[in-house]
């Protein structure tokens, strides 16, 4: 939630600079399932003397068991310049939001980061921003603040 609050406020603070921001859908994250092989010819049990193990009551032959499949999210593939020039914009801009908590419960420090990066009309890194801060973003007031700090950075980079 603090990323989407922080991208509507980013967008909402480079409005009152001056620039045009187009939006972009984002894309969907898909899914793709990896089902390891199962074991081909599984060896039989063996007792200590290497002796086969033999069944009973008690055992059960071992039968290899395929584990379930693991989802594992691809990267969303975004053609940059073709997305710029649909939407007439010189730069791209993207990132991430993190947030650590540590300490008690009495005393709890808070760790956000944010970290921008801003792509050409090629998708060639013009410049990262990094913004690092004790407050959480959870709340507006918190986020538009960052978000003024983050657009008066991205303002003296393209002046």
């Amino acid at each position: 939630m603090a990323g989407s609050n922080l991208s509507d406020n980013l967008a909402l603070q480079l409005c009152r600079l001056g620039y045009y921001v187009a939006e972009v859908e984002k894309p969907t994250l898909p899914m793709v399932s990896e089902v390891p092989p199962p074991l081909q010819n599984p060896e039989p049990l063996q007792n200590t003397d290497g002796e086969p193990a033999e069944e009973t009551e008690k055992t059960a032959p071992l039968q290899p068991q395929t584990p379930p499949p693991a989802t594992v999210p691809t990267p969303p593939q975004i053609d940059i310049p073709e997305l710029l020039k649909k939407n007439k914009t010189p730069a791209y801009i993207t990132g991430y939001v993190y947030e650590t908590r540590t300490g008690s419960l009495l005393d709890e420090q808070v760790s956000t980061g944010v970290l921008l990066r801003i792509l050409d009309e090629h998708g060639e890194l013009l410049a990262q921003i990094r913004y690092i801060g004790d407050n959480t973003l959870d709340s507006y007031e918190s986020t538009a603040g960052v978000a003024r700090v983050l657009a008066a950075r991205i303002q003296s980079l393209t002046q």
